[in-house]
Formats: structure tokens, C-alpha cells, sequence
């Protein structure tokens, strides 16, 4: 799998698929830089998403209470709680920084 600077890898299923997050931390350039969520589909991690992230270094995937949460800790800014519901084609979020509460649904990378 293609990775820039990965400093954390956070493996999760949820509903019984196979998830992979990887904290990209830095390419040659800057920190502000994408990690991937790849997908297991049978044989293989395919990529599934992109998430915009800076200088991550982990990610942390845990359940309370049936509602499952990916949280990256980002080195040059906010670190971010995801709240998520799987779809085939996407996960959507919905987060918590310290100063504010957003929503947003990520388009898978595949088809």
C-alpha cells in the first residue's frame, strides 16, 4: 500500500467489513497531507478514502456504546473525534473539535 511518512496504522471492522486507517504524517514537501482508509475486499486492502489530515501520527478506532468512532491525532492541528456510519460507497462523519461540531459525508476513492 502506498503510504507517505505513515507513522500509525489502526485496523477496525465494523458490520463485519475490514477497515485500515493509516496516519500519513509528511511527504518531502509538507505535513498537510491526505491519510487513507483502505477497505478489505475479499483478497486485498483497496483504498477507500481520503481524509485530510496534518502531520498525523495515529489513529484510534473504539465503540461506545454500538456507536463506533475513529479519532486521528493530527501534530500541526486539531486532533479530531469521527463519529461514523459505513455505507458501501462511503463513511460518514460527523466530528468534534474543541471549538466546533461539523458534519460531512467522504466520497469513497472506488466504485
Amino acid at each position: 500500500l502506498a503510504t507517505n511518512g505513515a507513522w500509525w496504522w489502526e485496523a477496525f471492522t465494523i458490520d463485519g467489513t475490514h477497515y485500515l486507517a493509516v496516519a500519513n504524517t509528511h511527504n518531502d514537501v509538507t505535513h498537510d497531507i491526505d491519510s487513507k482508509i483502505y477497505r478489505w475486499d475479499g483478497s486485498s486492502f483497496a483504498e477507500f478514502q481520503t481524509w485530510a489530515t496534518n502531520g498525523a501520527w495515529c489513529w484510534e478506532a473504539f465503540t461506545i456504546d454500538d456507536t463506533q468512532y475513529l479519532a486521528v491525532a493530527n501534530y500541526y492541528s486539531d486532533s479530531i473525534i469521527y463519529t461514523l456510519t459505513i455505507t458501501t460507497t462511503t463513511i460518514s462523519t460527523s466530528f468534534t473539535t474543541s471549538t466546533s461540531t461539523s458534519s460531512t459525508s467522504l466520497t469513497s476513492t472506488t466504485t
